[in-house]
């Protein structure tokens, strides 16, 4: 049951994805489309606005539009020395974090050293004095 609403949503996923392409697609193109957008946008409003109940909530924008607001906003010279301060603090956390991260592994190798230094130390023959004798005759067999 699963896989068959599954695969019957993906389809009217499929299904608006393309009528809301078809209905942006004349803010790039002009009105050549014009009748197909309105029917394109007909079909998305009918059908993807009912399960997404959400978008009633937001400005009515089109992708171009955003585009615009962007490019705006790009050229804006406030916004891009916003950015670039923005950018200038993501630089600097990012050598922070590198060089903690080099530091991480100078002490890991540190410390891997001073852990096969003591496991060498642990297995040093201990002398012979300290060896308690066994008599020849019971290790061979009778």
């Amino acid at each position: 049951m699963f896989p068959e609403l599954e695969r019957e949503l993906l389809a009217e996923l499929d299904e608006l994805i393309y009528q809301e392409h078809l209905a942006t697609m004349t803010a790039l193109y002009g009105n050549e489309f014009n009748e197909e957008r309105q029917v394109a946008r007909r079909v998305y409003n009918r059908r993807g606005r009912r399960r997404m109940p959400w978008l009633r909530w937001r400005p009515e924008k089109t992708i171009v539009d955003l585009w615009g607001d962007a490019q705006k906003r790009h050229e804006n010279p406030e916004y891009r020395a916003q950015i670039a301060k923005l950018q200038a603090a993501l630089d600097a956390d990012a050598r922070k974090i590198a060089t903690a991260v080099e530091e991480e592994l100078k002490l890991r190798k540190a410390a891997e050293a001073y852990r096969e230094q003591q496991q060498a130390a642990a297995k040093r023959s201990v002398g012979r004095r300290y060896v308690p004798s066994v008599h020849r005759r019971r290790r061979g067999l009778r």
